[in-house]
C-alpha cells in the first residue's frame, strides 16, 4: 500500500486505456481459447496417450497423460499469480520478457 500526502492508504491501481468492453471481450476470447485447449487436451487423451508414453500398458499411459493434464491445470493459477504481481508494479515488459525467456529455454531444452 502507498500512503498519500495526508496519510490515508491508497492501493496501487492499474488504469485501463480504451473502451472497457474491449478489455472484457479480449479477456473472454482468451479464456475461451484456454478452455478450448483444455477441452481438446482432455478429449484426445485416449488417442494421444499411447503416442507419448511407452507401449504395452495403455491404462498406465492414459493415467500418466491425465496426470500431466492435472498438473498443468493445478499449477496454472500460480503462474498467473506470480506474473500478475510482477506486472502490477509497472514491470509488464519485464514480466513478458521473462515469460518468453522461460518458454524459449524450455523449448530449446526439449528440442535439443
Amino acid at each position: 500500500m502507498l500512503r498519500t500526502s495526508h496519510g490515508s492508504p491508497r492501493l496501487n491501481t492499474v488504469s485501463v486505456s480504451g473502451n472497457p468492453w474491449q478489455v472484457i471481450a479480449a479477456s473472454a476470447v482468451g479464456t475461451m481459447i484456454e478452455w478450448y485447449d483444455f477441452y481438446i487436451f482432455g478429449s484426445l487423451a485416449v488417442t494421444i496417450s499411447p503416442l507419448f508414453y511407452p507401449e504395452g500398458n495403455n491404462i498406465l499411459a492414459l493415467i500418466a497423460y491425465l496426470s500431466t493434464f492435472a498438473v498443468g491445470f493445478v499449477v496454472r493459477p500460480f503462474g498467473a499469480l506470480s506474473s500478475s504481481c510482477s506486472s502490477r508494479c509497472s514491470l509488464s515488459r519485464w514480466c513478458m520478457a521473462q515469460s518468453r525467456r522461460t518458454w524459449l529455454k524450455h523449448a530449446h531444452a526439449y528440442l535439443g
